[in-house]
């Protein structure tokens, strides 16, 4: 990912387009320690400390909030914002990192057979990290910055909320699949009837909403209301 991140910066270097060059250099330098200190999440969710997991994510989320946030008060400079917001990703990841393997202690013996695994996986997860950001990267070039923020602002809550959703099942998933089938079928229509209940409310509930949120938190952003009700289906 950060070689695709500096090729596509000196590209827009020699373009002569220094924002975007700055951006996917800065990016570039990120995206490793990102990747790499953010393996405590794994890591906890392996060793099932989903208390510690759910703290540790909650912690990194708020130090990057409050970097961004006194960075936009400070500057209205894109590099900068983009800067911080990595920077603080990247040593917030780093901390808990560092804290969750003093916490929770590795095992001395080590799988080798796991190295060729941890490859495949670091190929899925380039793959993924493009798909994610290839709409933003076309929307950016062909259209403009404008209509990539529109399109941003658009899809903050609602993949907040998928974000959630996903944590839910990630804290879920370990402690059922130690249960018998037996066990899980018993209630298993019941909790996917609330699960779809829940959803179909929390939809209903924020596209009736959005307008009010969006005139009260985003007011400069209001053409992204219609989109924003769309991506919440």
């Amino acid at each position: 990912s950060s070689f695709i991140s500096l090729g596509i910066s000196v590209y827009y270097l020699l373009h002569s387009n220094t924002l975007l060059a700055g951006a996917f250099l800065i990016v570039a330098c990120f995206l490793p320690w990102w990747d790499v200190y953010g393996n405590y999440v794994p890591y906890l969710q392996g060793k099932k400390e989903f208390s510690i997991l759910t703290r540790y994510e909650a912690g990194a989320v708020v130090i990057n909030a409050l970097a961004v946030v006194a960075v936009v008060y400070a500057t209205k400079n894109v590099l900068i914002l983009l800067f911080a917001y990595f920077l603080s990703w990247t040593l917030g990841r780093l901390y808990f990192y560092k804290r969750a393997l003093r916490m929770v202690p590795p095992r001395p013996e080590r799988d080798t057979s796991a190295l060729t695994y941890g490859k495949h996986l670091s190929l899925m997860n380039i793959l993924s990290t493009i798909a994610a950001n290839v709409d933003k990267f076309l929307i950016w070039h062909f259209l403009g910055a404008a209509e990539v923020a529109v399109y941003t602002f658009s899809l903050a809550i609602p993949m907040r909320a998928s974000s959630a959703f996903a944590s839910i099942n990630r804290l879920y998933f370990p402690k059922v699949a130690e249960q018998n089938f037996e066990d899980i079928s018993k209630s298993l229509f019941r909790k996917i009837f609330l699960l779809i209940l829940f959803t179909l409310t929390a939809t209903v509930s924020y596209i009736l909403l959005a307008p009010y949120l969006f005139n009260i938190f985003f007011p400069q952003y209001l053409e992204a209301i219609p989109y924003t009700q769309v991506a919440a289906l």
